[in-house]
């Protein structure tokens, strides 16, 4: 397997993701809870995200690559230089 089938393989928990990201774990479970960070895989009682997926809205990597948009903005197709200020 090559390192990147692996990154694609790869599920992480909160913990990994916290290092990862550089967000506290309560701060990671409130964007979750809030759609701002990619859809986690829930399995069992656990939670679990994919490490790289090709598609912001389920790969943390590829989030983080295209600029941390929330999931309704990454799902939209829309370039992140059209996210609305507040």
């Amino acid at each position: 397997m090559t390192d990147t089938s692996l990154d694609a393989a790869r599920m992480i928990d909160v913990g990994e993701l916290s290092q990862v990201t550089g967000l506290s774990k309560p701060t990671l479970w409130r964007h979750h809870e809030a759609g701002l960070i990619p859809a986690g895989c829930k399995i069992g009682r656990a939670v679990r995200w994919r490490l790289r997926t090709g598609d912001p809205d389920t790969g943390v990597m590829d989030w983080l690559e295209a600029g941390c948009p929330s999931r309704a903005e990454a799902g939209s197709g829309r370039d992140n230089d059209q996210r609305p200020t507040a």
